[in-house]
């Protein structure tokens, strides 16, 4: 909250209802829950993991294609991963964006706030959306296609290979 208070910009709070802007004495009153801010902490670390991991295999698989190895099963396993590792990405992301309405909500609720800004915030009608972002999970999805093709495509360079 000292971090949100010596901020010099205006910050509002806006609702079909009307807007309020964020002062000193708001922010002087909420207390964020901190059981749900550690939770935000966790998903936001293991998101981090999460694009870390795809770095590394990307790292991997482009080591792999400099010293010419492009048909392997190895590069399409890297490639596998990193498909399951998006749309991995695009479920943390939408428990992310819960973990942050739960948070609002809980920290407006154990709040001092006046009676006024309470019925302004209207805890008990503040919802909580599931909602996924579909580019992650469609480039998932299409990474892990590619990734297939490619274990095909190994699978018929072993075979070109014994054969000749």
């Amino acid at each position: 909250m000292g971090i949100l208070s010596n901020l010099t910009m205006d910050a509002s709070l806006e609702t079909p209802g009307g807007a309020v802007t964020i002062t000193e004495e708001i922010l002087s009153y909420v207390n964020p829950d901190k059981t749900m801010l550690m939770l935000l902490l966790l998903l936001s670390l293991l998101n981090v993991l999460i694009i870390l991991f795809i770095i590394i295999l990307v790292n991997r698989w482009l080591a792999n294609l400099r010293k010419g190895n492009i048909l392997t099963v190895q590069n399409s396993k890297y490639i596998e991963y990193i498909g399951y590792s998006f749309v991995a990405f695009a479920l943390m992301e939408m428990l992310m964006s819960i973990a942050v309405s739960l948070l609002i909500k809980s920290s407006i609720a154990i709040s001092e706030l006046p009676a006024d800004f309470r019925e302004f915030f209207d805890i008990e009608n503040i919802g909580i959306t599931f909602d996924i972002n579909l580019i992650p999970v469609f480039t998932g999805i299409l990474i892990w296609m590619i990734a297939k093709s490619l274990k095909y495509g190994s699978y018929l360079q072993d075979e070109y290979d014994q054969t000749v």
